[in-house]
């Protein structure tokens, strides 16, 4: 913490007493401003949302400097008001004791009194003037603040429901996502090649099974020709022994 305030210190005193520590300063703020706006262009891009709440608290901020500026002309407008009243208080005052000077042939009396007179009417009619402007700055400036809250009151609902909108859209488009992954996680041609391959097999072991009993009935035929000719051999090897008698 001291190292912090000594270092503190000494920017002050160099930024107090140095031409070029002003400068150097200067740059220094320059830099760190363009840097917050470069902060502030990145979170836009990333958050749209949070830069357009960050944008609307900023001007509902100066709204309340503006706000400021009303509470000014107001005030001015009111002193203004009090000393018109004073004023012509006072006029109704010199007057009533110029009428009495007058009547009492005090011309002395009743011109100083009127001098006096005079100059609270060029008072009136100074301040009246600047009543005018007074209160035609303070209408345009308290018309001004109203529309200004009014907009205020409209962006925030505004992004309320932008708000509303993004999250539901982000929502939607997750969703979307997830149907694209799933459908083409599901690819119905593999499927179908699989089962291709599937009914090649089996028509594969089907033609085997075949082969295999065509082969058999062949050995079966075989074997029964072998038994038909021995048989001949034996009912020839009869009519051999009688031709031999």
């Amino acid at each position: 913490m001291s190292n912090f305030l000594f270092a503190a210190v000494a920017v002050f005193a160099i930024v107090s007493f140095s031409g070029p520590g002003k400068r150097m300063f200067k740059a220094f703020l320059r830099l760190l401003g363009a840097k917050m706006d470069t902060a502030a262009e990145e979170i836009s891009k990333v958050d749209p949302l949070a830069e357009y709440r960050s944008q609307i608290a900023s001007n509902a901020e100066k709204a309340k400097m503006a706000q400021q500026v009303v509470n000014t002309a107001a005030k001015q407008l009111v002193s203004l008001q009090s000393q018109l009243e004073e004023d012509f208080k006072d006029k109704e005052r010199l007057s009533s004791r110029i009428e009495k000077a007058l009547a009492s042939n005090n011309e002395s009396k009743a011109t100083t009194l009127a001098l006096e007179l005079q100059r609270v009417e060029a008072y009136i009619s100074e301040n009246s003037a600047q009543l005018e402007v007074a209160q035609k700055s303070y209408d345009e400036n308290l018309s001004f603040m109203k529309k200004f809250e009014e907009k205020i009151v409209s962006l925030r609902k505004d992004c309320e429901q932008l708000g509303m909108q993004l999250s539901q859209s982000e929502a939607e488009k997750a969703l979307a996502e997830a149907t694209a992954a799933m459908k083409n996680s599901i690819n119905i041609s593999d499927l179908s090649e699989i089962r291709n391959n599937i009914l090649d097999k089996i028509n594969s072991n089907k033609g085997t099974v075949l082969a295999a009993k065509d082969l058999s009935f062949a050995d079966e035929d075989e074997e029964t020709e072998e038994e038909r000719k021995l048989q001949a051999a034996e009912v020839l090897s009869r009519f051999r022994k009688s031709d031999s008698n």
